[in-house]
């Protein structure tokens, strides 16, 4: 195996490891919040929205574009977002206490 591959195959891992962390644990966190199964599935549904609408033009657009790119500039966005919702959890945890 070589070393650029290894190095993707490891980041491709810490990638997924978040993405599964906030599949799995931002319903539990609003369920929390809420109370409500009924805002939970609101706001679980409001998620696939952008798949639906932006996935079709998006990816025609992304494939005559540099693919490794795209991915770099898209697990950096991903990256922020997660660090924010962490942070804002962690800053309401804080209020709570």
């Amino acid at each position: 195996m070589s070393r650029a591959f290894k190095k993707y195959y490891i980041s491709v891992f810490i990638s997924n490891l978040g993405n599964a962390c906030i599949t799995f644990l931002l319903p539990i966190y609003i369920l929390e919040l809420t109370n409500s199964t009924f805002q939970l599935s609101i706001i679980s549904a409001m998620e696939m929205i952008p798949f639906l609408i932006l996935g079709l033009p998006f990816g025609a657009v992304i494939d005559k574009i540099n693919i490794k790119k795209m991915m770099q500039i898209c697990d950096g966005i991903r990256f922020f977002n997660y660090l924010f919702l962490f942070s804002a959890v962690m800053l309401r945890v804080k209020e709570t206490l």
